[in-house]
């Protein structure tokens, strides 16, 4: 009975020491510039033969890819996003029906600096759909590092602060868990009708931010 009551107190004490402790919640971030960039661009056609529309859909395509390959954007880099076939069936303003062909290809640029060029080549070879433009950052583990970096002295800083209140002096790192925030970029969407000449685009800076959660240990001053 004795041992157990000893094993039980000592049980406790663990469990009252594994709680102690300050623990917060640092974050940082580090910014960088985008090199690539994915752009979904295509076609969207209809006409009253569905092989008419699908043959001038496919002509447009084939033109586009051209493009992009003239600009040096590799094959493997160029893939299909989606492809779609319907009927729109007569109404108000349209007496016949028609068959709708929307062919979009989703297209990774490496070289960002030849976007406004690309979209417009593109836009004259045909496509009259741009629904994206999404930067990103080929690398980003220097940028993660940078960011955990600085998310570890935010939680320092709260740490100390927090000790200083409590009138006890801050001990040594006994938990750390991190996690990092991919970088996004907004998608703006282009009417590709009013694209015309060289395009004006701008991937701007990324984000990366890394946040990590601390528990210090602490001593009696």
């Amino acid at each position: 009975m004795k041992k157990l009551l000893i094993l039980g107190a000592f049980v406790l004490f663990m469990m009252t020491q594994a709680q102690s402790g300050i623990t917060v919640t640092g974050s940082g971030t580090a910014y960088g510039e985008p090199d690539i960039a994915i752009i979904e661009l295509g076609v969207n056609l209809a006409n009253e033969d569905i092989s008419t529309a699908t043959d001038e859909a496919n002509s447009s395509i084939t033109k586009i890819m051209e493009v992009l390959t003239s600009n040096g954007v590799a094959s493997q880099d160029i893939r299909t996003a989606y492809f779609n076939i319907w009927t729109e069936e007569p109404y108000d303003g349209q007496p016949v029906r028609k068959y709708r062909v929307n062919n979009v290809l989703s297209i990774t640029v490496r070289d960002v600096n030849k976007i406004g060029e690309i979209l417009s080549q593109a836009v004259e070879a045909g496509a009259n759909v741009v629904n994206s433009i999404q930067y990103a950052i080929a690398e980003t583990e220097a940028l993660a590092a940078q960011a955990r970096e600085l998310a570890m002295q935010n939680a320092k800083s709260k740490a100390e602060q927090l000790a200083g209140l409590a009138a006890v002096s801050l001990g040594g790192v006994e938990m750390i868990t991190d996690s990092i925030s991919s970088p996004i970029s907004p998608e703006p969407m282009y009417d590709a009708r009013a694209v015309s000449g060289g395009v004006p685009v701008s991937g701007g800076q990324l984000a990366i931010t890394a946040t990590v959660q601390v528990r210090y240990g602490i001593n009696p001053q």
